[in-house]
């Protein structure tokens, strides 16, 4: 089991790690589980990423996600909370281990998905926020094809300048997953321009 972590969260992890490597979703697990790995293997895409196109991914991605996220917010969560920083969606996720002293320090963690999918809410945000044993900021930054650049990028910026208005950048862990890394480094590098 991982540090920090309770057994159905462990559980969860070791879905998520095998399913990524995974050529074909094992039979002799649940069907919930089945789901979960299923909505997480990369999708082809039709043609074109139409606003419609990536509305229906999403939506089925979302789906297949559900149960795993309750269960994510049921093991290793206290709370989520959802802000508007600047106009940008942002869940404040606080893990069960969190302790006030810690208040000064937070996380910060912007998702992947390919610049078109994803969502602020997902289990690495959730693990993250457990094994930090900090609050974690998630940024639900718009997405394109409906948002072309550089609007993602501009609401990670404002989010990021306005969580530094709650806490001192050296205080502060910025860090992305996939697509989510590549707008980590840019934010900081604008923001600090």
């Amino acid at each position: 089991m991982r540090k920090g972590m309770g057994s159905a969260a462990a559980a969860a992890w070791i879905v998520f790690s095998v399913a990524a490597f995974a050529q074909s979703t094992p039979t002799t697990i649940s069907d919930e589980a089945r789901a979960v790995i299923e909505s997480t293997k990369p999708q082809p895409i039709p043609g074109d990423l139409t606003p419609a196109v990536a509305e229906t991914i999403r939506k089925n991605r979302q789906s297949g996600r559900a149960v795993t996220n309750e269960q994510l917010k049921g093991a290793l969560l206290q709370s989520v909370e959802e802000l508007t920083l600047d106009g940008v969606p942002v869940l404040l996720i606080t893990p069960k281990n969190y302790n006030a002293a810690n208040d000064a320090k937070a996380a910060i963690y912007i998702h992947g998905g390919g610049y078109a999918l994803g969502t602020a809410f997902d289990p690495m945000a959730a693990y993250m926020a457990a094994e930090l044993g900090l609050k974690l900021y998630s940024i639900e930054y718009r997405l394109a094809p409906e948002h072309p650049y550089p609007a993602g990028l501009d609401d990670c910026v404002n989010a990021y300048r306005e969580i530094l208005k709650r806490h001192d950048a050296e205080n502060l862990v910025v860090f992305g997953v996939s697509a989510g890394g590549g707008l980590t480094l840019t934010t900081i590098l604008r923001a600090r321009d």
